[in-house]
């Protein structure tokens, strides 16, 4: 089987990520400090060559994807329902602090997508993209739950996706050849060019 690359990249910030609140499915778009991380990772990407891109369509995804696109030359962006952001029900606004303080067990928030429902989800869509697209370098830009989700599954429990704190803009790399494996996780560009830099 051809090596598939998946570089898989967090939005940029928000304001509310700046508040730490609670997006999940609600649109927030990007503030300026996420529109400068956006433009940092793609300058940081354009030096590689790149054959697709895939995006959750919430706007802060997308304008990180289209920054992207523009600087590695893939026209196309292809939107994903189900890259999007976890459902996080009633909690959608509340601050981090105050969802843990009313709902401890982030399985029992009401109208919320449970914690195994977005792995599913997130394996058969990854799952798909390769599938659809094998042995192509692939970039997809979506949200902290989901890649979390996907950091767990695919290194078959070798990250506890679950308590990783994902840097906005932060960049995973999932290949898959006879195997899934993922070389590094949770790298911001200006971290990657900095080791370059120093070695």
């Amino acid at each position: 089987m051809p090596m598939t690359e998946i570089c898989i990249i967090r939005h940029g910030e928000t304001d509310w990520n700046a508040q730490f609140r609670i997006q999940g499915r609600s649109d927030i778009p990007l503030n300026e400090t996420g529109r400068r991380q956006a433009s940092i990772t793609a300058g940081h990407l354009e030096s590689e060559s790149w054959d697709i891109i895939y995006s959750s369509p919430l706007r802060r995804a997308l304008e990180t994807a289209r920054t992207i696109s523009k600087a590695v030359g893939v026209k196309t962006i292809t939107t994903e329902a189900d890259l999007l952001e976890s459902d996080f029900g009633v909690a959608e606004g509340m601050t981090i602090d105050e969802r843990k303080i009313k709902y401890p067990d982030r399985n029992l928030i009401p109208g919320a997508e449970k914690l195994d429902e977005i792995k599913s989800r997130a394996v058969d869509i990854i799952t798909r993209i390769s599938e659809r697209h094998a042995g192509k370098r692939i970039i997809i830009v979506s949200h902290a739950c989901f890649i979390m989700e996907v950091l767990g599954a695919f290194s078959s429990g070798k990250i506890d996706g679950r308590k990783t704190k994902l840097k906005n803009l932060s960049m995973t790399l999932l290949t898959r050849g006879e195997d899934w494996d993922i070389p590094w996780y949770n790298r911001s560009a200006m971290e990657m060019e900095t080791a370059a830099t120093s070695q």
